[in-house]
């Protein structure tokens, strides 16, 4: 868990200079109506930052908490190919910057045996850093 909380955090500060590196119209094209452009896959991180948060956070004064998310509608809902691109990778890392501290919090006070969605908190910190690792590939290719 400490090594993945580690490589994060670089890959946090990293992100945003990689993605501005893209032309916009790289990151807004869309292979077809049903699939996400690379700008909306940002956005899917964010969606995905903030669902992982309530379990992070739920999961050290609840037993077990089930939380899931409708990722499509989620972001469709929240438009974010209409989004400032700017906007979105601030928003990104942000939400990344408070995860990567309570990843620090859960580590140093022992919680990683706590469950959320029956796994532990420790597999869904590693699970949460190699999701972000694939769509950063998707992004950057």
């Amino acid at each position: 868990m400490k090594h993945a909380i580690h490589e994060f955090e670089q890959l946090i500060e990293q992100f945003p200079t990689e993605v501005l590196a893209i032309p916009l119209a790289d990151l807004q094209h869309k292979l077809s109506e049903e699939k996400w452009s690379k700008k909306e896959i940002i956005g899917h991180l964010i969606d995905s930052a903030t669902v992982n948060y309530l379990r992070f956070i739920k999961a050290q004064f609840q037993e077990n908490p089930q939380l899931f998310y409708e990722q499509v509608e989620y972001c469709a809902g929240a438009n974010y190919q209409e989004t400032d691109l700017t906007q979105l990778l601030s928003l990104w890392q942000s939400l990344n910057r408070q995860l990567v501290f309570l990843f620090h919090t859960i580590h140093t006070r022992n919680l990683g045996d706590r469950l959320c969605n029956d796994q532990t908190l420790a597999y869904l910190i590693e699970d949460y850093v190699q999701h972000f690792k694939h769509h950063r590939a998707q992004i950057l290719a």
